[in-house]
């Protein structure tokens, strides 16, 4: 039986990834002015006696404070939502569509009406079953068997609430102006930086004016430390040859029989591979393995039917960001004895993705995390679990999920 029979692969309707960088800097703004961080919910299901899908992002301290609703613990999800801090390949992304690269697609329910007793207030999932795989049915109906669903045409799913399943998130034209200032004095500062800069285009745009560079002061308003490349569009590497050409998914990382590849953060927060040519024995398996240089390569499928989901286990349910359905295919998977690779907080709050045994486990890959996850070396654990005959489901970005199928088919 070929290995890729046992994997299911899982995608987000993604809206892009963010810095790493700037999200550990927000952590740090964060302590600066609370203390010592516990945990972060960026969407958490209760605030002040209210329950939903929306509300507010959520900080637990080490000495048992929490912060909730306040304009500090508000600013990452604006800088996020306001495309202030994404990877440059996430504004020319092929699968921001309904063509998608998973067995199924997870994401947030905008912009339909959910009915039979489906309260979208709460929190629910859509759910899209790209592949009519017979194990990738199973799963889905062992899904809808533990939830209350509706179903619908999946194209209703891409309308105006849910952009990104029609095309890539515009650049904001203060993203260099944020990441510089993050980069140069903290996350505080870029982000107000930012805001001012944006308010006084809009004002320029309302009166009917060009935002001309003079009128904001000579930009860039924060200019890049010396050496840095922050601005810079090329990289100085045989793999990729500008930052558009690549994911950062890490992909060439793990496939490299040598070890001779090795990602590194540009001044930006991004990571991007970088090759020690004294180990590398040019066998082109990075090349083959990116997900972005071949494209065209990467196999997409599109669903039929668009599900409406949210599951009935109340306590789980609380602690997702929409309708639980990460947590019913995880724990089907589970059951049958497979193992689940999701993303979760690891050491200092920072997303990483984690290989999942144990129910326990894969509760701490529910719940959003806005930062791009590093994925380590799962794609090679995942790997040696098919060998071994397990079943795998992999969740994560498209591009992830591409890079996961690209590696098992060069690896094997």
């Amino acid at each position: 039986m070929p290995l890729e029979d046992n994997l299911i692969t899982c995608d987000l309707v993604c809206s892009g990834v963010a810095s790493p960088m700037a999200w550990r800097s927000y952590l740090r703004y964060l302590e600066r002015h609370y203390g010592e961080l516990e945990t972060y919910e960026h969407r958490p299901k209760s605030f002040g006696g209210k329950h939903g899908s929306r509300l507010p992002e959520r900080a637990r301290f080490k000495d048992g404070t929490m912060a909730q609703g306040a304009a500090r613990t508000k600013t990452w999800s604006k800088a996020y939502v306001g495309r202030w801090s994404l990877r440059p390949t996430c504004h020319d992304c092929p699968f921001h569509s309904m063509e998608r690269p998973a067995d199924i697609t997870i994401g947030d329910f905008w912009g339909l009406s959910a009915l039979g007793g489906v309260n979208e207030d709460e929190g629910v999932t859509l759910v899209l079953q790209n592949s009519r795989r017979a194990e990738v049915s199973r799963l889905v109906e062992a899904l809808l068997s533990v939830s209350r669903w509706q179903e619908y045409p999946a194209n209703a799913a891409c309308n105006p609430s849910q952009p990104r399943l029609a095309s890539s998130p515009e650049p904001n034209k203060v993203r260099g102006i944020f990441l510089r200032g993050v980069a140069r004095a903290g996350f505080g500062t870029g982000f107000y930086l930012a805001l001012a800069v944006a308010g006084v285009r809009r004002m320029l745009r309302q009166n009917g004016k060009n935002a001309d560079p003079a009128l904001l002061g000579k930009e860039p308003v924060m200019p890049p430390a010396a050496g840095s490349d922050s601005g810079a569009k090329r990289l100085q590497n045989r793999l990729v040859a500008t930052k558009g050409d690549c994911y950062g998914c890490g992909a060439c990382v793990n496939v490299c029989p040598k070890g001779a590849i090795r990602m590194r953060e540009d001044a930006e927060g991004f990571a991007y591979p970088v090759i020690d040519d004294d180990a590398c024995v040019s066998c082109g398996l990075c090349n083959k393995a990116c997900p972005r240089s071949h494209g065209g390569d990467i196999p997409v499928e599109r669903a039929s039917v668009a599900y409406a989901v949210q599951i009935e286990d109340r306590e789980r349910f609380s602690k997702s960001s929409s309708g639980g359905a990460f947590w019913g295919l995880a724990s089907r998977v589970l059951l049958d004895g497979g193992v689940v690779y999701g993303v979760a907080f690891g050491d200092g709050n920072v997303p990483v993705h984690v290989r999942c045994s144990t129910a326990s486990q894969a509760m701490r890959c529910m719940g959003s995390k806005y930062a791009q996850s590093d994925v380590g070396e799962c794609y090679g654990s995942v790997l040696q679990d098919l060998r071994a005959g397990r079943k795998v489901l992999f969740t994560g970005t498209p591009c992830q999920v591409a890079a996961l199928e690209r590696y098992v088919e060069q690896a094997t």
